[in-house]
C-alpha cells in the first residue's frame, strides 16, 4: 500500500471511531480496549 492510501484508511478510522464515540453508548467499551480493535 502506498502511503497515501495508508493515511487515507487511518483518516477513515478516525472518523468512525469519533462518529461511534458521538452517537452509540459503546464508545466506552471499545475506548476501554483500544488493543483489540488494532
Amino acid at each position: 500500500m502506498t502511503a497515501g492510501a495508508f493515511a487515507l484508511v487511518l483518516t477513515m478510522l478516525v472518523r468512525r471511531r469519533a462518529s461511534l464515540r458521538a452517537h452509540g453508548p459503546n464508545a466506552r467499551s471499545s475506548s476501554e480496549r483500544p488493543t483489540e480493535q488494532r
